[in-house]
């Protein structure tokens, strides 16, 4: 009987580890994805009437997901922003180092997005080591790996320390918030790179343009599918701190 009801009080302790997806996460995320949807039809069809000289470079910009400062981005920033905010709430309510390193993270990558942090920071380091161009990259982009390499190291401690101060109960939903960085990863750094590369004019072959709309996708489609994933998972996590969510869960 003793050991029955320790093991009735460990279980009372004990949170599922299957992650409860709500109807309001289910929304947030299904929305993202929608306007994502819609955004990389809109630029499609935007590359597609430029290509067939309907309308000029300077007209379709807005539309575009590769421009900088563009409708599609700004929603990009919107979607970092709201799960930055949604993080720190539930850090102020449990102080837990996860949320805080997840915010801090994330941060990051809105900082990067907006003010073009790893491009700046790349430049700094074409001119302080003379970087030069070779086997088919500029020096700018020698400089913006060497620069993912330092942001990396401090990202990878930042993940180790809010890993090591995670309770077991919550490892599903971290290892789904590293997923979404790892295809952050993925699109800023490696597709970047190698689009730069293809881009090259030895490359510019006659379907060039098709096939930049192909590696755009990969880059910042990527991009901005992942930023419609983490505000999912960060409403997600704001409910479960709220208490227990009526749902079915997802292993």
């Amino acid at each position: 009987m003793i050991r029955s009801a320790a093991r009735q009080s460990l279980g009372d302790d004990r949170r599922p580890t299957r992650l409860p997806e709500s109807s309001l996460f289910r929304r947030v995320l299904l929305s993202g994805l929608v306007i994502d949807l819609g955004f990389f039809v809109i630029h499609a069809l935007s590359v597609f009437a430029w290509a067939r000289h309907w309308v000029g470079a300077d007209d379709i910009q807005p539309w575009l997901i590769s421009t900088d400062g563009g409708w599609a981005e700004w929603f990009m920033y919107f979607n970092w922003s709201a799960s930055i905010g949604l993080l720190l709430l539930v850090w102020l309510r449990q102080r837990r180092s996860f949320e805080l390193g997840l915010a801090l993270i994330f941060a990051l990558v809105l900082a990067d997005d907006s003010i073009q942090l790893h491009e700046r920071i790349g430049a700094a380091f074409v001119a302080a080591l003379r970087l030069q161009p070779g086997i088919g990259l500029r020096a700018q982009d020698f400089g913006e790996l060497l620069t993912w390499a330092v942001l990396g190291i401090a990202i990878a401690a930042a993940w180790a320390l809010a890993l090591l101060a995670t309770p077991r109960q919550d490892r599903p939903l971290t290892s789904r918030f590293i997923s979404c960085f790892l295809g952050l990863l993925w699109a800023g750094v490696v597709m970047d790179q190698l689009h730069s590369v293809v881009l090259q004019p030895q490359f510019l072959l006659t379907w060039h343009r098709w096939l930049d709309l192909v590696m755009t996708m990969a880059e910042d489609g990527v991009e901005q599918v992942v930023s419609s994933f983490v505000l999912a998972y960060a409403v997600m996590n704001w409910q479960i701190s709220q208490g227990p969510v009526r749902a079915r869960t997802a292993g």
